[in-house]
């Protein structure tokens, strides 16, 4: 969830406030922040193994503002490499 958070800023849709807010959320609830340690190229493997997967394509479900998410085919390989290294180093 905070990587998808992460990657709804790096593409315009939050806020920095609003992933911080995701955070502390998550952590309150006792729920992870942080990836289990996967580097980025074996976790996008893994997503694309994802249900939310069609056709070959990775689908996201990306914050278009805070209670309000939509589904996403098209991100750009840079902010996602940017939200999975993030993740992975977090």
């Amino acid at each position: 969830m905070v990587m998808a958070a992460d990657l709804s800023r790096r593409m315009g849709f939050i806020a920095q406030a609003d992933v911080d807010r995701v955070i502390v959320l998550l952590k309150r609830a006792g729920l992870p922040v942080a990836q289990p340690g996967i580097a980025p190229g074996r976790l996008l493997e893994l997503m694309a193994l994802d249900k939310k997967t069609e056709g070959g394509t990775l689908r996201f479900i990306l914050l278009d503002q805070i209670g309000a998410a939509s589904i996403r085919a098209a991100v750009p390989a840079g902010p996602l490499q940017q939200a999975l290294a993030i993740s992975a180093a977090a």
